[in-house]
């Protein structure tokens, strides 16, 4: 009898494990989703509210081909959403190769498909980035912020 116990005590530690297993899976693919979808809306925003001040924007997409637009031209104050179209992960790192210590601020890092981050550019510049996990020379940017 002691024997059928610690079976089911050990049947009933595993069938719980399995399920909060399932639900924090559950939970993180729909946090991913949500993040997706603001990543895809943040395409057609042109401009960002931020403490009662309206913040202009613009997008920059990585597609497999490239950035696109490979060169944009801002105002100081002006925030660039990156939105990830490309298909697989990508990453936005500042120059120069392989330190990226050029802009340090535009080291974000990897980002996956259908995702987006932003910045602020508040001053004056041009500014050069490149997907590192690309070998593809179009897969470089530029930001003249004016």
């Amino acid at each position: 009898m002691n024997k059928y116990l610690i079976a089911l005590v050990i049947l009933v530690i595993l069938i719980s494990a399995a399920a909060t297993g399932y639900l924090l899976f559950k939970s993180n693919m729909q946090n991913r989703t949500a993040q997706n979808q603001a990543g895809q809306n943040s395409q057609n925003v042109s401009s960002i509210k931020s403490n009662n001040q309206v913040i202009p924007a613009e997008t920059v997409t990585l597609t497999s081909a490239g950035f696109n637009p490979q060169t944009l031209t801002i105002k100081a104050g002006e925030r660039v959403v990156w939105l990830n179209n490309s298909g697989v992960v990508g990453t936005v790192n500042s120059d120069n190769y392989p330190t990226n210590l050029l802009y340090p601020f535009l080291n974000f890092g990897q980002f996956d498909n259908d995702s987006s981050f932003s910045t602020i550019f508040t001053k004056p510049g041009t500014y050069t980035y490149y997907n590192y996990l690309s070998q593809n020379q179009s897969q470089r940017g530029t930001i003249i912020v004016n």
